[in-house]
């Protein structure tokens, strides 16, 4: 008899996580071109803006594992899954675990800080893109300080990103390759996580 699956993450979601991978990529890639690799830079920030703000919704009114309601971010929370993990007993969750939370909610606000203030520096340096013109907040003795802010916040999106990793690393090591599957597929088996999922 096969196993009960059971869909955890939705299109959108898998979407938005490749995608991201992709356009963060390709914009650390390019950040210190010249015009060409410039404007991939900006398309690259433009496109992570929007995914950005489609990941927010579905955080509203996504699928149930996508609901930022799902979450269980509490530190003790964290800390105990942490623990358990390299111990070699966490407890399997049907979406993310405690500390994979955590970690959503610090690369999503790295990853606006890093678009905001990238926006900030092209208004500053070109006076393009949807900011142009802000001078109130760009400007008047700040000259520079929006692209120190914007390479500072991208690098500890890379530093959070390899911490992702190793923890994705981890609960393959716990829990199966599943947990890089569901990426993929978006199911997950059923029958295993049931009782282990609190919710």
């Amino acid at each position: 008899m096969s196993e009960e699956r059971v869909k955890v993450w939705g299109v959108g979601v898998r979407a938005f996580h490749w995608l991201l991978v992709g356009s963060f990529l390709t914009a650390y890639a390019t950040g210190d071109g010249d015009l060409g690799a410039g404007e991939t830079h900006v398309f690259a920030g433009y496109a992570i803006a929007a995914l950005l703000a489609a990941r927010i919704a579905m955080g509203f009114v996504g699928g149930r594992f996508a609901r930022f309601s799902d979450a269980r971010i509490a530190p003790g929370a964290v800390l105990g899954y942490l623990r358990d993990l390299a111990a070699g007993r966490a407890r399997r969750h049907l979406g993310h675990s405690p500390a994979g939370w955590a970690m959503t909610f610090a690369l999503l606000v790295a990853l606006l800080l890093a678009t905001v203030s990238g926006l900030l520096s092209l208004a500053e340096t070109a006076g393009s893109g949807p900011l142009a013109g802000t001078a109130p907040v760009v400007g008047a003795g700040a000259e520079g300080r929006w692209t120190e802010l914007h390479g500072t916040a991208s690098n500890a999106v890379v530093a959070l990103a390899l911490v992702h990793l190793l923890g994705v690393f981890g609960a393959v090591a716990a829990h199966g390759t599943e947990v890089l599957g569901a990426m993929i597929t978006g199911e997950k088996a059923a029958d295993k996580e049931r009782e282990a999922d609190p919710h």
